[in-house]
């Protein structure tokens, strides 16, 4: 995307969706988890964040103040770390000045390093940090509507329509849609799994 970063006031939220992606497909992604068998998104197992990154040329905002390589890379294992082990996404008032500070980096060099770098917005790579972690508590197939709610409020979200918005613009489906079409890829993989072991010979 190559957008420049910015706040307001330093206190800019981090929950705008943005322009929807294509449904079903998946995001240029920051944040990656396993894939949920037949499409139904990235089932995530275990709790690690990975970041991969497609190495751009620095855009002309940029030039007079262009990390070294060595100072991406360890802003970039920073924020991998900090992303899996504090979970900062889950603060609902995040900001990119916020983060920065957590990672003792300016905020320009850590939106340098996600616009150009990365091709993604603060917004976006909060998100979808968001969004990943939603999916992995999706797995429990006792949730409610209710619950899930509540889930991604717990997530850092702070309203149902930008708890939809942003999963549906990363995954092509709404968290409820998610969950229930997992389940029912887990479903059928067990009664096939029945089947296979009744027709086998004693």
């Amino acid at each position: 995307m190559g957008a420049r970063v910015g706040e307001t006031n330093g206190a800019s939220r981090v929950e705008e969706p943005g322009p929807a992606a294509s449904p079903g497909g998946p995001p240029e992604a920051l944040l990656v988890a396993p894939r949920a068998p037949d499409g139904a998104g990235e089932a995530a197992h275990g709790s690690a964040v990975a970041v991969s990154a497609e190495v751009r040329p620095a855009a002309v905002k940029y030039q007079k103040t262009r990390l070294k390589e060595s100072q991406v890379a360890q802003i970039e294992s920073q924020l991998a770390a900090l992303l899996d082990r504090e979970k900062p996404y889950r603060d609902p008032d995040l900001t990119l000045s916020g983060l920065a500070r957590r990672l003792g980096v300016p905020s320009h060099h850590l939106s340098q390093v996600l616009n150009d770098r990365f091709g993604k917005s603060f917004h976006d790579v909060v998100n979808l940090a968001r969004v990943e972690e939603l999916k992995r508590r999706l797995l429990d197939r006792g949730l409610s509507a209710e619950k899930i709610l509540a889930l991604g409020m717990d997530c850092g979200f702070s309203s149902k329509s930008t708890l939809n918005a942003n999963f549906k613009k990363h995954t092509g489906l709404t968290p409820s849609q998610f969950r229930d079409q997992v389940l029912r890829t887990a479903r059928r993989a067990a009664e096939e799994g029945r089947r296979a072991g009744d027709a086998t010979p004693p």
